[in-house]
């Protein structure tokens, strides 16, 4: 898959109205009955994964609405900072499977995918047959759960390396960028 696709540029690029981005997480771990599926939105969707994905591979499941933030780290000479993996409001069944995984040796896998909406469609829904982005794989540890709270330490090579589009928006190929 490529870096991106162009549903997945023209939505960052122009914001129409009628399209959006939403990301993803799929957390996986032995002692989870079932992954736990989150996307960034006010409402669950039923999206598809890729022929690649770790569980349910080409499948369509559902991503329950939730609130979360990947923080990135301070910037710092000494050492390389970590990114937070921040959920919040989380259910009891999600607090309780990861409070299972926390006295694991082994960490929670989890996949980063964005997918492209069309809120015009019949029913709403995504426009590709997969993920929009490249999917992104690391595993989570060092959760701490508080409250309706649930941060972890982001573990992967290639947080650092994640390509981002490096299209030239021009006026001719964008022209929602200019008045």
């Amino acid at each position: 898959m490529a870096s991106e696709t162009e549903a997945l540029r023209e939505a960052l690029a122009s914001a129409p109205a009628d399209r959006i981005h939403v990301a993803t997480i799929e957390l996986r771990h032995a002692t989870f009955d079932q992954p736990v599926r989150v996307v960034q939105d006010d409402q669950d969707w039923a999206l598809p994964l890729e022929a690649t994905a770790p569980l349910n591979p080409g499948e369509t499941v559902t991503f329950v609405a939730l609130s979360f933030a990947l923080e990135l780290p301070d910037i710092n000479r000494d050492a390389p900072g970590s990114v937070k993996l921040r959920l919040d409001n989380v259910s009891r069944t999600i607090g309780e499977a990861l409070s299972g995984a926390r006295t694991s040796q082994y960490p929670v896998g989890a996949t980063l995918r964005y997918y492209v909406l069309d809120l015009s469609a019949d029913p709403p829904g995504p426009v590709s047959s997969g993920p929009d982005m490249a999917p992104r794989n690391f595993e989570v540890g060092d959760v701490t759960i508080s409250d309706r709270t649930a941060i972890g330490t982001c573990y992967a090579p290639d947080f650092a390396s994640i390509l981002v589009s490096a299209d030239k928006y021009t006026r001719a190929r964008f022209p929602g960028l200019v008045s």
